[in-house]
């Protein structure tokens, strides 16, 4: 071939080799032809080899693809709707046994706990993705996050509703929200003596799960009186 190539290997099982083999990529992983189509659109090469090995008996296939802009295109655009979206979209099934949930990392999140363990601007009620690929901050007058700041998130942080288990209640407080967890109305924001940060709640519900939420328990202690130093010595040698 005369043109330039976008190069894309993959190893397969026997079963997953044989079909490649008998169907073609597009057919057989639509994923991998997915992932060439995307690649071309990007780098402006207009054609893909695919390098298939089979990891049982060292078998090689190869395939030549071509681009279609109009498919990744398509593709382009969902994933755009699905980065900016303000909600998470349903998952791909609400069978736990379901082969592409098994495989999947978020598997235990959508059937399971549907409790985040990341607390950074990401998982945040208050930011917000832009086309241009920057987040902003709603706390902060909708200014953009610098990327490092990204990844801790602030003590203001207010978890997504997409990602904790409980049910939300409207607050009266743009920088608050407040979930209803074991029967108690829980303010999550930046903490004080009324409202909960983050942190705490994500740490005290992987921490105790099997436990009943207690709001007290995040309340602010009152410090304890100094007591009188003990005169013990004193008070023995006279009596």
């Amino acid at each position: 071939p005369t043109k330039r190539h976008i190069l894309e290997c993959k190893t397969h099982s026997l079963k997953s080799f044989n079909d490649l083999v008998k169907n073609g990529v597009q057919t057989s992983q639509p994923k991998h032809w997915s992932q060439m189509q995307i690649y071309m659109a990007g780098s402006g090469i207009d054609r893909a080899l695919y390098f298939a090995v089979c990891k049982d008996n060292d078998g090689i296939y190869t395939e030549r693809v071509r681009y279609d802009a109009d498919a990744a295109q398509r593709m382009i655009e969902r994933g755009k709707r699905i980065t900016l979206a303000d909600r998470m979209p349903p998952p791909i099934s609400t069978d736990s046994t379901w082969y592409q949930c098994k495989f999947c990392p978020a598997h235990d999140f959508c059937h399971d706990h549907h409790m985040s363990k990341e607390i950074n601007c990401r998982t945040c009620a208050l930011s917000t993705p832009t086309p241009e690929s920057t987040w902003t901050c709603a706390r902060y007058g909708n200014a953009e996050i610098p990327f490092d700041a990204q990844l801790h998130g602030c003590a203001g942080h207010v978890l997504h509703p997409d990602l904790v288990p409980w049910r939300i209640h409207d607050s009266d407080d743009e920088f608050t929200a407040i979930y209803e967890i074991d029967g108690e109305m829980v303010r999550n924001g930046e903490a004080d003596g009324n409202v909960i940060g983050s942190r705490e709640i994500v740490e005290w519900t992987w921490k105790v799960q099997d436990e009943e939420f207690n709001p007290k328990d995040f309340e602010t202690q009152e410090p304890e009186q100094e007591q009188e130093p003990c005169n013990c010595a004193a008070t023995s040698s006279t009596q």
